[in-house]
């Protein structure tokens, strides 16, 4: 955000340009930090499951560890 608070300054962009390029990282944080909230809530079983190929999301099963 630096360069865009540089480019304000300068008279390089509008204002308008200024505040729109403002907006998106902020956008973007706010949907990380939501999307981390929600995988915060998720009860362990179920990520557990997720893991295990049951079709719900992720079909890949990693293989166990230990003496082969």
């Amino acid at each position: 955000m630096d360069y865009l608070i540089v480019a304000k300054d300068e008279a390089l962009i509008e204002e308008s340009d200024y505040a729109q390029g403002r907006q998106l990282p902020l956008r973007a944080i706010e949907l990380v930090n939501g999307y981390i909230r929600f995988l915060q809530s998720q009860d362990a079983s179920q990520a557990r499951d997720i893991g295990k190929g049951n079709g719900k999301r992720n079909s890949a099963v990693l293989p166990k560890e230990g003496p082969q």
